[in-house]
């Protein structure tokens, strides 16, 4: 958004007629996604015993839940159906309760959703599984307009450590998918 803003208006609108924003306004909407992939060389040494452990910083993303997509959530949850309007809603596995918050717009206002995206399914490129993987996911702390809720598919049983943070521990893990970590803004005009 940052860098969307500093254009001038004409650049702008030129990239509106591009199709790559959605208005020449300030606070315009991208038109695109981006994907990552990432890739690195390893040396392992004849008979010998290489440990591994990847660091790296991971991809982020966010995005404001317009109206549009709030009623279309707020339709199928009273419609009793099993599918979400987004994808991105659909990528954090939210359960009922937080999709019930989701879909009261009325109250709460345009949830935002922010996430953290891990990659995983590399390790299954190596001979053994995960030996041991430990996922801890911390809330965001310090808005003073909003509740933040903590949604991602686990790989495994979540146990809440305390009010702000949720740990996963799996044993001969092997991954089948990526791990996205959501976290839905919510405004205080909700009862939470």
């Amino acid at each position: 958004m940052a860098d969307l803003e500093r254009l001038t208006p004409i650049q702008r609108q030129s990239l509106v007629k591009a199709g790559l924003i959605d208005s020449p306004e300030l606070g315009a909407q991208a038109e695109w996604t981006v994907e990552k992939k990432y890739y690195w060389s390893q040396r392992f040494p004849a008979h010998a015993t290489v440990r591994i452990r990847h660091a790296y910083k991971p991809a982020t993303g966010a995005q404001v839940m317009g109206s549009t997509e709030v009623a279309q959530l707020h339709t199928l949850l009273h419609s009793q159906s099993p599918e979400y309007p987004l994808d991105i809603v659909q990528s954090f596995c939210p359960e009922q309760p937080l999709l019930d918050k989701i879909g009261v717009r009325e109250k709460v206002g345009s949830p935002v959703l922010y996430w953290v995206d891990f990659i995983l399914t590399s390790a299954n490129t190596w001979k053994r599984p995960i030996e041991n993987f430990t996922l801890i996911a911390e809330r965001p702390h310090g808005l003073k307009d909003g509740q933040v809720f903590v949604s991602f598919c686990s790989p495994g049983k979540v146990e809440k450590t305390d009010a702000d943070h949720f740990k996963v521990e799996v044993r001969g893990f092997v991954p089948d998918r990526e791990l996205r970590i959501g976290f839905i803004r919510m405004s205080m005009g909700a009862n939470q």
